[in-house]
C-alpha cells in the first residue's frame, strides 16, 4: 500500500507575461473635475464594460445629482461618458443600483432644487442593454405617500419588481417591506406586504429561480439599534405568496448585503456578522458567507476576514468555474490617520474554502486617511474580474469614480503573486484529498511549474511537474 501524504511543500516558480498585465490589467480613477463620481455597478456586455452610478455637480451652491453612464473597452479606455439628468432636477440614488442579467436598474428620489416647494418624487430607472431601451417609473407622493423606494429589480421582459420600504404607526412603529410588480406601462399587477409588528423589515435583495422568487430582508427591532439584526429569507411562489421562510434567531448580528444562485438552485448569502456589541456601542464585524439549498436549509456558514469596524461584502457572483467571487471593503478607524479603507476582492470554492483574497486602493493618504470602496464586480472572459466603486481622499476632499480590472488571481501586477501583503486567508493553492493514499489534486496547477512532497520526518517522497499527482 502506498504511503499516505500528510505534509506538502511546493517549490513554486511563476512565469508571467508582462505584456498581458500591461494590456489587460488596469486601475482607473476618474480625472479631477467639478464632479464627484461614484461608480456603483459594472457589467461586461459584448466586450464593452458598462458602469453606472451617480455624479454630483456643485452649481449655484446647490448639489445637482445625476445618473451617469460610462463605457470602456477591455483595455480600460473610456469610450463614452453620459449624464442621464439635467440641472433642474437632482436625484437621491440608493445603494442598490445593480445589473440584473443585462438590465441596469436603480431607484431613488427626484428633487427639484429650483422649485423648493415642490414635493419629492420616488423613481425606478431601467436601461436594457440588449435593445437600448430606457424605462423610468415615477412614483408621485400621491401614489405612495411616505414610502421610500428601496430596490428596483427587473425580473424579465415587460415585468418589473419594486420593493418599497414603508414605515407605519407611531407608538409601535413598523417598517413594512412592500412589493409592487408592474408591467411596462406602470400598471400594478401584484402588491404584497411582508412585515412583523414592531420591527424594521428592510428589503435588501430579490432573486428569481425556477418560477420562485427569493426575498432577502434585514430585520431589526425598531428604535433599538443594539438589538440583533436578523437575516430573513422568504421563498415565494408565482403569486408572491410565502412557501418557505428562514430567520436567524441567535443573539448575534447578521446583516445581508448580496445573494446569488448556484446552477442547482442553492442560494448563497454574503454580509457582515458580529458576535457582540462593544461597550462604546460600536459593532466589530467579520464577513460571512452562508449557503442554503433551494428550500432554505443551511448547508454551511463560513466567517472570514479581519474583525473591524469597517468591513463588508457589497457583491457576490457565481463564477464560470462554479466557485464564489465577491467584492467589498476592509478598513480600520484610527485616531491618528482617520479612516483608512481599502477595497477587496475574494474568491472561494463552492464549499466555502478560501482560494484567494486581496486588498486594493486607488488613493493612499497615510496622513489624513482615505476611503477606497469596491461596490460591484463582474467576471471577464479570461477568468479575471472588473470591479467598480469610489475613491475618496479627505484633506482636501476629493471623490472619484473607480474602475479596476484584475486577472484570475486578483493581480494588478506580476509582483502580486509573490507579495506577502495579504489578509489572513489560506493560500490560493488547495490540495485535496489530504491525507490521501491515491491521487492528490491541486487547484490552480497551471501556476505551479514543479512540486516536491515530503514525509513528516522531512524525507523527500517524490517530485515532478505533472498533475494530478
Amino acid at each position: 500500500m502506498k504511503n499516505k501524504i500528510f505534509l506538502i511543500l511546493f517549490a513554486i516558480q511563476f512565469s508571467i507575461c508582462l505584456n498581458t498585465f500591461c494590456q489587460y490589467n488596469w486601475n482607473w480613477v476618474g480625472q479631477n473635475n467639478d464632479f464627484a463620481v461614484t461608480n456603483q455597478v459594472v457589467k461586461n456586455f459584448n466586450d464593452t464594460i458598462y458602469t453606472n452610478g451617480l455624479s454630483v455637480y456643485y452649481g449655484d451652491s446647490i448639489p445637482y445629482v445625476s445618473l451617469q453612464e460610462f463605457k470602456f473597452d477591455l483595455q480600460g479606455n473610456l469610450i463614452s461618458d453620459t449624464l442621464l439628468g439635467n440641472i433642474d432636477t437632482t436625484f437621491v440614488i440608493g445603494n442598490n443600483c445593480k445589473f440584473t442579467n443585462n438590465t441596469f436598474c436603480t431607484y431613488g428620489e427626484v428633487r427639484y432644487p429650483r422649485q423648493p416647494t415642490k414635493l419629492y418624487d420616488q423613481f425606478a430607472y431601467f436601461i436594457d442593454l440588449n435593445n437600448k431601451k430606457h424605462y423610468r417609473f415615477i412614483f408621485t407622493n400621491d401614489s405612495i405617500s411616505e414610502n421610500y423606494v428601496k430596490l428596483a429589480l427587473r425580473l424579465y421582459e415587460n415585468r418589473f419588481c419594486v420593493l418599497i420600504q414603508s414605515t407605519t404607526g407611531s407608538q409601535n412603529p413598523t417598517t413594512i417591506c412592500k412589493l409592487l410588480v408592474l408591467d411596462s406601462l406602470q400598471n400594478v399587477i401584484y402588491q404584497k406586504n411582508y412585515s412583523e409588528t414592531g420591527f424594521w423589515y428592510l428589503p435588501n435583495d430579490m432573486k428569481f429561480f425556477e418560477n420562485n422568487y427569493f426575498l432577502v430582508i434585514n430585520k431589526m427591532l425598531m428604535n433599538n439599534i443594539q438589538n440583533p439584526s436578523n437575516l430573513v429569507i422568504i421563498k415565494l411562489d408565482t403569486l408572491f405568496n410565502p412557501i418557505h421562510t428562514f430567520k436567524t434567531t441567535t443573539n448575534n448580528w447578521y446583516f445581508a448585503n448580496s445573494s446569488q444562485f448556484f446552477p442547482n438552485g442553492d442560494f448563497i448569502i454574503g454580509g457582515v456578522y458580529s458576535d457582540a456589541w462593544e461597550p462604546d456601542g460600536d459593532v466589530w464585524q467579520k464577513k460571512y458567507l452562508r449557503r442554503f439549498d433551494k428550500n432554505l436549509n443551511i448547508i454551511w456558514t463560513k466567517y472570514f476576514g479581519i474583525r473591524n469596524l469597517n468591513t463588508g461584502i457589497t457583491k457576490l457572483l457565481i463564477t464560470s468555474d462554479g466557485n464564489i467571487a465577491g467584492c467589498g471593503i476592509d478598513g480600520l478607524k484610527s485616531d491618528t490617520v482617520g479612516i483608512h479603507i481599502t477595497g477587496c476582492i475574494f474568491k472561494f470554492t463552492a464549499d466555502g474554502d478560501s482560494i484567494w483574497m486581496k486588498n486594493y486602493q486607488a488613493i493612499d493618504d497615510p496622513v489624513n486617511g482615505d476611503n477606497n470602496e469596491l461596490l460591484d464586480l463582474d467576471e471577464m472572459p479570461d477568468g479575471g474580474f472588473v470591479a467598480c466603486g469610489k475613491a475618496v481622499a479627505f484633506s482636501p476632499y476629493r471623490q472619484r469614480g473607480w474602475l479596476m480590472r484584475v486577472d484570475a488571481n486578483g493581480c494588478l501586477t506580476p509582483e502580486c503573486l509573490n507579495s506577502t501583503k495579504e489578509v489572513d486567508e489560506p493560500s490560493q493553492f488547495l490540495t485535496y484529498p489530504n491525507p490521501t493514499n491515491d491521487i492528490l489534486n491541486i487547484t490552480n496547477p497551471h501556476q505551479i511549474s514543479t512540486y516536491q512532497i515530503y514525509q513528516l520526518d522531512g524525507k523527500l517522497i517524490t517530485q515532478g511537474n505533472n498533475f494530478p499527482i
